[in-house]
């Protein structure tokens, strides 16, 4: 048992963090795409003003002022040669460096590819100072048209303002009044959200300010709720396919148990690994077959006995009648030996009927009409008794077709009828009517009804209670009338229920499905 919880909690314990890992990964795959993105955007401007800068510098010069510019932005920036193709914005996971590719207009025989790892404080300052240095090279009318194509260059917020109107400290202000750029940083619970950069504007007393610009934020929560919830539904449905896998085997067993009975077939053959659902299934196919070999030599006793029991019985009638025929009177001892013979042969002929119903053979089935039988056994049971009135009542017009046979539900209505009509008072009733699936019959007496503790036994072969119900007749009773009845309705997907009716009689009621609309071959009688 032990090896079967472990085998259980390790399933879940492994499933959860082969998912959790699975999705760790792809947040990461999501996130350097993600961020390619980011820097690909931050730098656009960036690289367009280092391209315009090159383009200005002689041939020459451009290696050089190429260098300087790297050195002020902490980066590395390389020219690459027309004739290598055009090499798009990518990222190198070995040194775990992205790079960033530069504008190539119209007949530029070289290409400007930044790499960096990341955005920083010096490349942000070097930015500022490439965007003015850029306006400066233009005369003072052009520079408005200049400063608005910078614009349209970059993917933040950049203005022009008055340094007043800049929320800075005083000694940032003072940093700026001296000419410095200054770099503002804003942060929430320690990690940093966002960043700006103000350079004074010459002597005007304006500034460039720069963002803000925010920071990569790799875990934001429109990116982790639906990770968190991916997570979740694929560790529930994997901890639902190793459940399941024990479900199906735990049915396996079920359906084992199920088959325990007379004519079993073969159940769900539970695979495992030697297990406590495989050791439990290997006991119950065990316990099934010891259960069957038990039936069948209780079956063969029974069948064995009743056929032996024929031979004895048999010369005994044939005794008894030799001695009545040497008596000239035959004494009331010689009659009462002849039914006592006889009551024995039907006890016989019961005994053999329930065995063989007990083993569920396979019956012949036909479209039976229900009511027709009922009416013909009602009908005939009013012949044979004059002091019990029987009748039969039903709203339901149409025929009760149910799927059967014929001689096995004509014994299941002869047996309850019968045995309501031996304990009535005055009358017995049978109602019908029809339910949703199924076929409602109920047969009443007016009798004493039974007691409320053997109403749960009444099925049950060889049961007889000693209540008003069974003494108040005298007439013999071997308690499987019922019990053969309940038999007949279960092979035909029925059941029957006792009861007492409100006015103080039995009730029993018999359940039968009803006959599907495609069977056409009817049996009424």
């Amino acid at each position: 048992m032990r090896h079967l919880f472990l085998s259980i909690y390790g399933g879940i314990v492994a499933s959860v963090l082969l998912v959790t890992m699975g999705m760790y990964f792809a947040i990461q795959h999501i996130n350097q795409a993600r961020y390619l993105s980011y820097l690909d955007d931050v730098s656009k401007l960036t690289v367009t003003l280092v391209n315009n800068g090159v383009n200005r510098q002689k041939p020459e010069n451009r290696e050089r002022w190429l260098n300087l510019v790297a050195s002020l932005m902490d980066v590395e920036l390389q020219l690459l040669d027309a004739d290598t193709g055009y090499r798009k914005t990518g990222v190198d996971k070995q040194f775990e460096q992205y790079w960033i590719s530069g504008p190539r207009e119209s007949g530029q025989s070289y290409q400007v590819l930044m790499i960096s790892s990341g955005l920083t404080e010096k490349w942000l300052s070097a930015t500022t100072f490439l965007a003015l240095n850029e306006i400066g090279h233009y005369p003072i009318e052009q520079r408005q048209q200049v400063f608005d194509s910078i614009k349209q260059s970059a993917t933040f917020q950049v203005e022009r303002i008055h340094s007043s109107g800049i929320e800075l400290t005083s000694k940032q202000q003072r940093q700026l009044e001296r000419g410095d750029t200054v770099l503002v940083r804003s942060a929430n619970l320690g990690q940093p959200e966002w960043i700006s950069a103000y350079a004074p504007w010459g002597n005007t007393g304006d500034a460039l300010t720069i963002g803000p610009i925010p920071f990569f934020q790799p875990y934001p929560l429109h990116l982790l709720l639906p990770a968190l919830a991916i997570t979740l539904v694929l560790i529930a449905l994997t901890v639902w396919l190793i459940l399941n896998q024990l479900r199906k085997r735990l049915v396996g067993i079920e359906k084992t148990v199920d088959a325990i009975g007379p004519k079993f077939y073969d159940g769900e053959q539970v695979t495992g690994s030697g297990d406590a659902i495989a050791a439990l299934n290997s006991k119950i196919i065990s316990m099934r077959k010891r259960i069957e070999r038990l039936l069948d030599e209780q079956a063969y006793m029974v069948r064995a006995v009743s056929h032996d029991l024929r031979t004895p019985i048999s010369k005994l009638h044939f005794r008894l009648e030799t001695i009545a025929m040497l008596l000239q009177e035959q004494p009331n001892l010689v009659e009462q030996c002849r039914q006592d013979l006889n009551s024995l042969n039907a006890l016989i002929d019961e005994l053999l009927t329930y065995e063989r119903l007990s083993s569920k053979p396979d019956l012949k089935l036909e479209k039976v009409d229900l009511k027709a039988l009922l009416i013909s056994e009602v009908d005939e049971l009013n012949q044979q008794s004059t002091s019990i009135t029987s009748s039969f009542d039903t709203i339901c017009s149409e025929p009760f077709y149910v799927q059967g046979n014929t001689l096995l539900l004509k014994r299941l209505i002869a047996n309850l009828l019968t045995n309501a009509n031996k304990y009535a008072n005055t009358k017995v009733v049978v109602k019908g009517q029809k339910q949703e699936h199924a076929w409602l019959i109920s047969i009443q007496d007016d009798g004493p009804g039974f007691a409320p503790e053997v109403i749960e036994h009444v099925f049950k072969p060889f049961f007889k209670a000693d209540n008003a119900r069974t003494t108040s007749t005298g007439q013999a009773s071997y308690g499987l009338g019922l019990a053969i009845a309940r038999q007949i309705a279960i092979q035909h997907q029925g059941d029957i229920q006792a009861s007492n009716s409100a006015k103080g009689g039995a009730c029993l009621t018999i359940t039968l499905p009803i006959s599907p609309a495609e069977n056409t071959s009817v049996v009424s009688d």
